[in-house]
């Protein structure tokens, strides 16, 4: 008997219900917003709460990458979050969208970060191949060279190139070998030129 009502009280009683929803590694999203999108009624037993489904809105927010969510005894429900970090910014006639490392885009500001580069594509989508293709090389840089980029394009997936503050072009290619690129490109930038190719760094060019 004592097991079904230790059952009963877990179950279907407030007694250990939710009383608090704890946000943690939020920063540009507010945790009331995602307490809001989580949607954990108070006294809700805390078995009771389907952690899977409190994930899923919570991520619906697009400036995360993802959530995690889990119960702290006796009446926490814990929401850890992991937010986008932006490594390029496209123009928009609102200002900039920012895209993370996995090519999505997902926030518009006004103005971007110095730091970030400028991806130039006047067609470019959300879902686009080739600006996931420079998101991804650019996430890939070492951080001195990506603090260079100042402009990154991309034709196809597999034709990434980016310029530097110099207006120094580089030829990168696609994303596979990224850090042996960067070890020949470092390489090659103390010899003079304007274009430097390391697309296949086996056979890199200047001109």
């Amino acid at each position: 008997m004592s097991v079904l009502v230790l059952a009963y009280v877990l179950m279907f009683t407030p007694l250990l219900g939710v009383n608090t929803v704890r946000v943690e590694g939020s920063d540009q999203v507010s945790a009331a917003r995602i307490r809001e999108k989580a949607a954990v009624e108070q006294g809700t037993p805390l078995l009771r709460v389907d952690t899977a489904a409190v994930q899923g809105r919570v991520t619906t927010l697009t400036q995360l990458a993802g959530a995690e969510v889990t119960r702290s005894w006796p009446s926490t429900i814990v929401v850890s979050v992991t937010e986008r970090v932006p490594v390029a910014a496209v123009e928009v006639s609102q200002g900039f969208r920012l895209v993370d490392r996995h090519g999505v885009a997902y926030r518009t500001v006004d103005d971007k970060s110095a730091e970030l580069p400028v991806v130039l594509s006047n067609d470019v989508a959300v879902n686009d191949q080739r600006l996931e293709a420079v998101a991804k090389v650019l996430a890939e840089l070492p951080t001195q060279l990506r603090k260079r980029v100042s402009t990154a394009s991309a034709d196809s997936a597999h034709t990434v190139r980016f310029t530097l503050g110099d207006d120094t072009e580089v030829i990168w290619g696609d994303a596979a070998r990224s850090e042996r690129k960067a070890r020949v490109l470092a390489a090659l930038l103390t010899r003079e030129g304007t274009v430097y190719d390391v697309s296949s760094p086996e056979l890199p060019t200047v001109r």
